[in-house]
């Protein structure tokens, strides 16, 4: 009975079913959750139910051999434990128990008594038989108590899981419930989030605008202020410019251009760009102030300055071409006084100004490249002094014909002479000596020179002209006689080399002549003179004789 209460139990258990809104799945009955073993045990309990009401009390193994093989099934699910696996020597135990309390052994038979005889073992053959059934009975009596608290077992476990399926369905609603309101509260939070944002941003805002206007009110106040002192510096700056034109006025340079300099510092301390024309007009007139006292590099600084703000201002082009004469950079003082003559706002007293300051260029460009080619005569460098000769002589073509520039190209042709001979060169040598002479006749540097380069070239009647022209002059410079001496002598001295290497070559044609007569006679010549070798020797005296020149020539200038 209790085993038929149990499968009506489990069987409305199955019928029931648990709501499907906790996870967001269809959830199954409880019988489909139960597990296999639970599955089994109700199904062998129906089948032991239908014995008992049918055939009364049996045992399990009646039950198997009316069944077939479902006794094993049966049996099996006696056989396992609460995880669903068969407890090993359970049945054993429990059988083996019950055997023991009814005095039976493994057989079914009836344990021996200590006193009994042997003629009465038809008798107990007959009550161990009785007694078999008994124990039998009683087996599955045990069984089935033992299967009716598997059952109520199962059960429990049942009600157990249902409970608990109700409380997650619980929790689950719950978490739910919480979860919708954590999503209001996040919604809630980004509203205030983006509201809080806004504010802070107008606030930004508000702090933007503020800056702003304090940095206006402090850029006004800073103008006002700066505009004081700039307005205080041009008034200062005038004073001292009249104060500086007065100083240079009077000769007094030093303090001239002290006070220029503080009025152009005095403007450039109030962040005032000199622009102006009063402005540049500073910074020349300390430029001359500068040239005065012979301070040219800061001078030209100054005229530099201007030329970037005006590249046309003429002041500042003629100082500053004044500057690279005296610094030696002839050809940016070339290019500062053109710039003067295309400049749009030139005078002609600036052009007048202009075109003499450009000789004074030539000039000083011819000087520069003489005084470079005399370096390189000393040194020995010959082939350059001559370069540096050649460009002077060019520069001075285009320059003013004058007196001073006169002498400058004399003394010119006459060291290029001297190159010319040092270089054994005598017929260029005497062409500079001749133009050097058409500039100044009475040069007598130049005339002892051409007689130097006459006595080279064989002339030596002309050559000793003259250097006694030179030597017999009046009033003329001594070392230029006593060049003019030493020419002579070198004259003498070639003309009488000259006429022994004659006199030499006379004997040696003679001597060869008889020497050709006796040979056409048919007779020997027994003189034994060597005519190949005084021929020889005489020719070398003469040309050593006629390649006569000075060491080193003196410049003329």
């Amino acid at each position: 009975e209790e085993v038929r209460c149990g499968t009506m139990a489990a069987s409305e258990v199955d019928a029931r079913e648990v709501p499907s809104e906790d996870v967001g799945s269809v959830r199954k009955p409880f019988a489909a959750e139960a597990s296999p073993v639970a599955s089994e045990m109700r199904a062998s309990k129906t089948v032991v139910g239908a014995e008992t009401e049918t055939v009364g009390p049996q045992t399990p193994a009646m039950s198997d051999e009316a069944d077939g093989g479902d006794g094993d099934d049966v049996e099996d699910s006696f056989d396992l434990d609460e995880d669903g696996e068969r407890a090993e020597g359970e049945d054993d135990l429990d059988l083996t128990a019950e055997m023991a309390r009814l005095g039976l052994d493994e057989e079914g038979e009836a344990r021996e008594g200590g006193g009994e005889d042997a003629d009465r073992e038809s008798f107990d053959l007959d009550d161990s038989r009785d007694a078999s059934a008994v124990m039998e009975e009683e087996e599955a009596e045990a069984r089935r108590r033992v299967d009716a608290e598997f059952e109520m077992g199962l059960r429990r476990a049942e009600l157990k899981h249902v409970e608990l399926e109700l409380k997650l369905v619980a929790s689950e609603e719950a978490v739910r419930a919480a979860r919708e309101a954590l999503a209001a509260a996040e919604a809630a939070r980004e509203s205030v989030q983006a509201e809080a944002h806004a504010a802070w941003e107008e606030v930004g805002e508000v702090e933007r605008r503020i800056a702003e206007e304090s940095a206006r009110r402090e850029e006004e106040d800073a103008a006002k202020h700066k505009a004081a002192r700039q307005a205080r510096a041009v008034v200062e700056a005038d004073e001292l410019r009249k104060r500086g034109n007065e100083a240079y006025r009077n000769g007094e340079c030093a303090e001239a251009e002290s006070a220029y300099k503080s009025a152009i510092d005095a403007l450039e301390s109030c962040d005032i760009a000199l622009v102006e024309p009063s402005h540049l007009t500073l910074r020349t007139n300390r430029a001359a102030a500068l040239m005065a006292l012979g301070r040219m590099r800061q001078a030209l600084e100054e005229c530099e300055r201007v030329l970037e703000i005006n590249p046309t201002n003429v002041r500042a082009l003629s100082r500053a071409g004044n500057c690279c004469v005296k610094l030696g950079n002839l050809v940016a003082a070339k290019a500062h006084v053109d710039a003067i003559l295309s400049a749009p706002g030139a005078t002609p007293e600036d052009l007048l100004s202009a075109n003499e300051q450009h000789q004074k260029i030539l000039v000083a460009s011819v000087e520069r490249d003489r005084l470079v080619g005399n370096d390189a005569y000393r040194r020995g460098d010959y082939r350059g002094a001559l370069t540096w000769y050649d460009a002077a002589l060019e520069a001075a073509k285009d320059a003013t014909e004058t007196d001073a520039l006169a002498a400058v190209k004399v003394g010119l042709h006459t060291n290029r002479a001297a190159a010319h001979l040092m270089r054994g060169a005598p017929l260029a040598a005497a062409e500079d000596c001749c133009a050097a002479l058409r500039l100044d006749s009475a040069h007598t540097k130049a005339q002892v020179r051409l007689a130097r380069c006459l006595l080279q070239l064989g002339d030596f009647a002309e050559a000793r002209q003259e250097a006694t022209d030179v030597a017999e002059r009046a009033g003329g410079e001594l070392q230029s006689k006593s060049e003019a001496r030493g020419v002579l002598e070198d004259i003498n001295a070639v003309e009488s080399a000259v006429r022994d290497a004659g006199d030499a070559l006379k004997m040696a044609e003679i001597k060869l002549q008889q020497k050709e007569n006796a040979s056409s006679e048919g007779g020997a010549f027994a003189d034994d003179f060597d005519v190949a070798g005084a021929a020889a020797e005489a020719l070398k005296s003469v040309d050593a004789a006629v390649a006569l020149a000075p060491a080193v020539p003196d410049l003329a200038t």
